[in-house]
Parts: C-alpha cells; structure tokens; sequence
C-alpha cells in the first residue's frame, strides 16, 4: 500500500511539472543576408504572403533546419547551386514573369553575390549574362564601353532604347543591369531581331534564310506531348480569343526563339567559361525550352535551370507551384516563389481589342 501511495504522488507531481510548464519558444533562423539586400524592394511588391521566398527544389520546399539547428537558408543553398554549377562550367537559367519588379530584384542581388563570391575566389572568370531581352541587331550598344557603375548601368539601358522596346519599364530591370556593369560581366544578345521573329510567325520556318532551321535543329517537330502543350500555353495566353490552329506558326516562333537563346548560351559558356540566362519561365522550363535545345547543342554543358513564380491566395499548398511536363516530372530545378506583380487583367484588354466595333 506504501509502494502504490508513493508511486501515485511522484505521478502527479510529474503530471503537474508537466502542466505548469510552458512550451520552449522556437528560435527562428536568421534571415539570408540576400532577403535583407532586397527587404525593401520585396515587401513593397506584396512580400508578406506567407509562401514569398519558399524555395522549391524540384517539388519539394527547401529548409533551413537540419536535425532541430539552423542550416543555411534555402535561397542560400540555391545561391550555392548556382555558384558550384558555374565553377563547373555549367549553364544557368534564370526565369521571370516579366514585369515583377520583385523577381529583378531577387535575381539582381544573386547574381551580384555569386559576382562577389566568384571574384573573391579568383578561381575563374565571372559568368556571360545572356538576356532575352537584347536583340541580335543591338550589338553596338553592348560594344560601345560604359563605366562600372549604376550610373553606367543606366547608360547602357538609353543605349538600348529600353523604353521603346516593348519590355517592361527600365527600372524594374535596373538591379539586374547594375549587377551586371557594377561587375563588369559580359552582356550578351539572346532574342533574334524582331524581322524574323515576325517573319516566322506569320510564314513559318520557310521565312528563315539558308540551311537556319536545320543548324538550330528546328526542323525536326516536337514530340506530340510536348507541342499539343505549347499550343495550350498559347492558347491561354491569348484568352481563348484565337483559334488553336491559328498558333502552328506562333509555336515556331517560339520554338525558333528558344533555340537562337540556346545557340547564343553554348557560344558564350565557351567564350567565357560559363553563363546564365535571363528569360521568360516558358524559355527556361526543361522539357520544351532552352534547355532542351542545349542538350543537343552543348551536350557537354551541365544545365541549371530556375524558375520564378508568383504567388497566389488561392494556392496554399507550395509543391503545386512548380511546374510540370506532360509526364509530371519538375519542368525546372528550383522554383522560387515570389510576390505577385500588381496589373490588370491582360485578357479584359485583349477582349477589348479583339472586339468588333458596333
């Protein structure tokens, strides 16, 4: 009786310890040194939903916390990626939605960390920046020098006649720009000129001059998956205004494009020993983008690819970000999520173009 007096006490004197005590508060990690660079730029364009900055590697989010302790950052281990790919001589892919200041911004401040990190290092040469958004006919613009500063930054983007270009406004591109001339990294072409790019989508691959098709490997098709994809890209782009069968020579456009962006890449990782891309995340996804004509062109090149996705109220869940191939394999690397851009609804506008008057 004495035993089982005894043993019902020490119980409850556990069972109360354990009541009056309070939980043990969790420390969070400290924030990467990047998202404090960018704090402002960020919160500005609708940073504080709760998924901005999950970093995604495949469909899986990344973590900080490694057995209870604080690890890197997972926008420190993508940082880290792509620095140990371009040490290797690989190729990056740097996505976008294009007028998401947020996302310039964040890619502005890795490329100017890995800059950084590489010239510290002194191990190599830093990387070719290789953009979309500079036509092959601009190449006296990129020739003619510029001083290694934001002012020279700025000077670049007159000489390019940014704001004519149909791209979003030369300050949401600024801080990549900066990064870029601050760092003296080469700043190469991409995009073809827009006669072509015309050309082809009005008449197709005929439209192109000499043996163009066959180098860049355009004239074999897709595989069915992977074009019948394209098209539904297309379609919904233009809000179901156009017939599917008015998009064969817009794919061709597109695809002609990617492979001009990959042909361009091969040639400056060669040149420069390594390179990255900056494009539109249609350009930079693995299955029918760049990366696929890189496989062809520069097989011996190692491929990274990144996306950047915004955000959105309706999606809670961070895997569903990430696109997907026909498959269902990851169609990129890593995926950042990033704030959403404030705009209007494109297809409100182009319902009003396409409208018939009367």
């Amino acid at each position: 009786m004495m035993r089982t007096t005894v043993l019902i006490a020490v119980v409850g004197v556990l069972l109360g310890t354990l009541a009056s005590a309070e939980p043990r508060a969790q420390t969070p990690c400290p924030s990467a040194a990047i998202w404090q660079a960018i704090g402002e730029a960020w919160h500005e364009r609708g940073g504080g939903h709760a998924l901005a900055g999950t970093v995604l590697k495949g469909t899986e989010p990344l973590s900080s916390t490694v057995g209870g302790a604080c690890g890197p950052a997972p926008i420190e281990q993508l940082q880290d990626a792509i620095k140990t790919h371009l040490e290797g001589g690989g190729i990056v892919l740097l996505g976008e939605v294009h007028d998401n200041g947020a996302q310039h911004a964040l890619r502005g401040a890795l490329i100017t960390a890995i800059a950084a990190d590489i010239a510290e290092a002194k191990k190599q040469r830093p990387p070719a920046l290789v953009f979309e958004h500079i036509r092959a006919d601009q190449a006296a613009a990129l020739e003619a020098s510029r001083a290694p500063t934001p002012e020279g930054a700025r000077d670049l983007l007159q000489r390019l006649d940014w704001e004519k270009s149909g791209w979003p406004s030369s300050k949401l591109f600024l801080p990549i720009f900066e990064a870029a001339v601050v760092h003296a990294l080469p700043i190469l072409s991409g995009h073809p000129t827009r006669t072509e790019v015309r050309d082809v989508a009005r008449r197709g691959l005929d439209a192109l001059p000499g043996d163009t098709a066959p180098r860049l490997g355009l004239d074999a098709p897709l595989p069915e998956a992977l074009e019948s994809a394209l098209l539904d890209e297309l379609e919904a782009s233009h809000c179901g205004l156009m017939p599917r069968t008015a998009f064969s020579n817009m794919a061709l456009a597109q695809r002609y494009r990617d492979a001009h962006m990959a042909a361009a890449l091969a040639s400056a990782a060669r040149a420069h020993g390594s390179a990255i891309l900056l494009a539109g995340n249609g350009h930079v996804r693995t299955d029918r983008g760049v990366p696929r004509d890189l496989a062809r062109m520069a097989p011996e090149r190692k491929v990274l690819t990144v996306m950047l996705m915004e955000v959105s109220d309706s999606r809670a869940d961070p895997t569903a970000y990430a696109e997907r191939d026909p498959q269902g394999k990851p169609a990129a690397d890593f995926t950042v999520l990033t704030p959403r851009a404030e705009r209007p609804d494109p297809c409100e506008t182009m319902r009003a173009r396409f409208k018939k008057p009367g």
